[in-house]
C-alpha cells in the first residue's frame, strides 16, 4: 500500500487513465491518397448529378447527409 491507501497497481492505472485523459486530442491527418480518392468520389456524384439533372442539387445533397465542407468541396472541384 502507499500513502494514501491504495495498492500500487491501482494507483498507477489511475494516473495512466488521468495523464491520457488531460493530454491534447491528437489529430490524425489524411494521407493524399485517401485525400485523392475522395477527391475521385465526389467527382463522381458530381458528374452523375450534371448528368441526370443539369444542375448540382445541394438541398438533395443536404437531405441525403452531405455536410455544408463536402457541397462546397463538391462545388469548387
Amino acid at each position: 500500500m502507499n500513502k494514501f491507501g491504495l495498492h500500487s497497481q491501482i494507483s498507477m492505472h489511475y494516473v495512466r487513465l488521468v495523464s491520457t485523459a488531460l493530454e491534447p486530442a491528437k489529430k490524425s491527418k489524411l494521407s493524399k491518397v485517401s485525400v485523392e480518392a475522395g477527391d475521385r468520389l465526389l467527382k463522381a456524384v458530381k458528374e452523375k448529378m450534371l448528368k441526370e439533372h443539369g444542375r448540382i442539387d445541394e438541398a438533395d445533397l443536404r437531405r441525403r447527409g452531405y455536410s455544408e465542407a463536402t457541397i462546397e468541396r463538391l462545388n469548387s472541384l
